[in-house]
C-alpha cells in the first residue's frame, strides 16, 4: 500500500509539472507573439514618422520656393510699372471735354481727331518698345545672378 501511495503521488507531481510546462510554454509563446506585434507596431511608427517628416521637409521647400515666387512676381510687377511709365499714354492727342449747349445742357464730349498715322513715329515708339524689353531683361538677368 505504501508502494502503491508513493507510486500514485510521483504520478501527480509529473501530471503537475507536465501542466505547469504546458503552461509556461503557451505563456512563452504568448510573449514571443506580443512581442512581434510590438516590433510590427514600432517598425509602423518609424515608417510613418520617416513619411510624416519627408512630407514636412516637402511642405517647407513648397512655401519657401513660393516665397522666391512672389518675390520675384513682385520685382517683374515693379519692372512692369517702371515700363509703363516710360511709354506714352495711349490717346493722350486725343482731347476731348463736356460741351455747354446755350440751352445749359452737357452734350457728350466731342473728341478732336488724332494726327494721321505717322510711320516714322512708329518705328520710334517700336524701338523704344524693344530698348525697354533689352533693358529688362539685362535687369532680370542681373537680379537672378544674385
Amino acid at each position: 500500500m505504501r508502494k502503491r501511495m508513493h507510486k500514485q503521488k510521483l504520478k501527480n507531481e509529473r501530471k503537475t509539472l507536465q501542466e505547469t510546462v504546458e503552461d509556461l510554454t503557451l505563456h512563452l509563446e504568448e510573449l514571443k507573439q506580443g512581442h512581434q506585434s510590438t516590433t510590427r507596431l514600432e517598425i509602423l511608427d518609424c515608417t510613418w514618422r520617416a513619411l510624416a517628416v519627408k512630407e514636412r521637409e516637402k511642405q517647407l521647400t513648397s512655401e519657401s520656393e513660393q516665397m522666391h515666387l512672389l518675390a520675384a512676381a513682385e520685382a517683374n510687377a515693379s519692372c512692369i510699372k517702371e515700363l509703363c511709365k516710360q511709354l506714352p499714354i495711349p490717346g493722350a492727342e486725343c482731347t476731348h471735354s463736356a460741351v455747354k449747349s446755350d440751352s445749359g445742357n452737357t452734350q457728350p464730349p466731342t473728341f478732336l481727331t488724332s494726327p494721321p498715322f505717322d510711320h516714322a513715329m512708329f518705328r520710334g515708339h517700336l524701338r523704344r518698345v524693344y530698348e525697354s524689353y533689352a533693358q529688362t531683361g539685362t535687369a532680370l538677368d542681373f537680379e537672378s545672378m544674385n
